[in-house]
């Protein structure tokens, strides 16, 4: 009953297993950039725009500047685990 369990159970594992590989990569290479991100410039910033005022063709707008500050230790570990993502998701299983 064991060994018919464990079977089904990595038959699953099987016809799952290209589509976990391709998501593997593309999350890889999302904390690569990530990480390269936080390393290079300390953070993640945008610029949000905001209407202030919106009469008739009177319009006022201000700029917020919003920074996400990401330390050094993170950007490293976002690097390292994309890198293992992305070895991880191109073996080839035989």
């Amino acid at each position: 009953m064991a060994a018919a369990l464990q079977r089904s159970n990595w038959s699953a594992v099987q016809l799952g297993g290209r589509r976990n590989e391709e998501q593997m990569k593309i999350i890889g290479a999302v904390l690569i950039v990530v990480g390269l991100v936080a390393l290079a410039f300390g953070g993640i910033g945008w610029t949000e725009r905001k209407k202030v005022v919106d009469i008739g063709p009177i319009q006022a707008e201000r700029q917020e500047h919003h920074m996400l500050p990401l330390s050094p230790i993170f950007g490293g570990v976002a690097v390292a685990a994309g890198v293992i993502l992305l070895v991880a998701g191109s073996r080839t299983r035989t």
